[in-house]
């Protein structure tokens, strides 16, 4: 059971962890063209 439960929340970390590195990127992208614009 534990190990089960281990796996779900390990699959769970993995599956938020790429969406939020997804936001991220998008973010990133955005604040380059923000800095150039500035710099």
């Amino acid at each position: 059971m534990e190990i089960n439960r281990m796996r779900q929340v390990i699959q769970a970390a993995v599956h938020i962890g790429r969406s939020y590195s997804r936001e991220v990127l998008i973010l990133m992208r955005k604040f380059d063209l923000l800095y150039i614009v500035f710099v």
